[in-house]
């Protein structure tokens, strides 16, 4: 039984050397996988400190037409991203009264009257993205922007009807805007995930 054991090891042994095959074995060092960017700049800056949607003075008949306020915003990452844009936090202030207001106004008007007359109209590049009453914006607006190249100008008129009488004198409105850039992985211009 050894005897045969012995003998069928040999035939392997002996099988090996005449079944060769040619072979090469490569290989790469170092590889390496690195996550894409998204980066949102306005106004070529990231942390902007300042507003720079400031109109002043605003009375009945004022329209910014033609020299709207502009914001450019630019992706300098390297993946293509959708931008939108939300307006929030509209908050009237009335200022200091002067005696044609208080002659029209009422003693509760703690808001001021500004908010209830302001109208704008926000443009990227040609197109409009909303117009009417800030206060009142609710628009979902979105926009391509193609990796380290895309760039959109927004820029923001605004304008008081004809009509608004002394109940707006030295009231202010303030509002906040968020510029959001979201991944376009797909490149359909959609937002994803």
């Amino acid at each position: 039984m050894i005897g045969a054991l012995a003998l069928v090891v040999v035939a392997l042994v002996a099988s090996w050397g005449v079944n060769a095959y040619f072979n090469d074995t490569e290989g790469t060092t170092a590889n390496k996988v690195t996550a894409g960017t998204l980066d949102l700049q306005l106004d070529d800056a990231d942390d902007l400190t300042t507003a720079l949607f400031v109109v002043d003075p605003v009375y009945p008949g004022y329209t910014s037409n033609g020299t709207g306020v502009k914001m450019v915003l630019t992706n300098i990452g390297n993946i293509s991203g959708v931008l939108t844009m939300a307006v929030s936090d509209p908050v009237g202030a009335p200022g200091v009264e002067t005696e044609p207001e208080e002659d029209v106004s009422t003693n509760d008007d703690t808001n001021g009257n500004l908010q209830d007359v302001l109208m704008v109209n926000f443009m990227a590049g040609s197109t409009t993205i909303y117009e009417g009453l800030l206060s009142e914006y609710t628009t979902t607006w979105s926009a391509s922007l193609v990796a380290t190249t895309g760039t959109t100008t927004v820029t923001m008129y605004v304008w008081v009807p004809t009509a608004v009488g002394n109940e707006i004198q030295g009231d202010s409105l303030t509002f906040d805007i968020t510029f959001t850039l979201h991944q376009d992985a797909d490149g359909n211009g959609v937002i994803d995930g």
